[in-house]
């Protein structure tokens, strides 16, 4: 994923959220990209789950293996993956669509989160590790 950083993860410090209007932690990485944007998968698992709500958008939820997963929202309607399906690194699973209620003031991005054993990781430094 490339794009700047719209709004950081900080589960240890609070961050102004210019959508809620104050500050709180965030447990995901918002990255900026354009409207319609490819979204791929950062590495091979299988779709838990595919769904909307208020603070994700429409999500894509990919179980990567040993207690890694990983979610991707804000994307657009199209769905290009099913529950159950397996990816690859890289596979197409979606577009960037218009913001949620919970990111509308960030313009178009990418609710980009990871947790282990359910615990959230900054999706980051997992990032900067692989050189995106």
């Amino acid at each position: 994923m490339y794009g700047d950083i719209a709004m950081r993860f900080s589960m240890d410090a609070l961050i102004y959220d210019p959508t809620l209007d104050q500050f709180r932690t965030n447990d995901d990485l918002r990255i900026s990209a354009e409207g319609g944007a490819h979204v791929q998968t950062g590495a091979a698992g299988r779709v838990l789950a595919i769904g909307q709500n208020v603070v994700r958008g429409n999500y894509v939820k990919i179980d990567h293996g040993n207690g890694w997963v990983a979610t991707y929202g804000q994307l657009g309607d199209s769905k290009l993956v099913q529950v159950g399906d397996v990816v690859q690194a890289g596979q197409l699973i979606g577009n960037v669509g218009s913001p949620s209620l919970f990111g509308s003031k960030l313009g178009y991005h990418v609710n980009f989160r990871v947790t282990r054993e359910d615990v959230p990781v900054n999706p980051y430094a997992l990032l900067a590790a692989q050189g995106n």
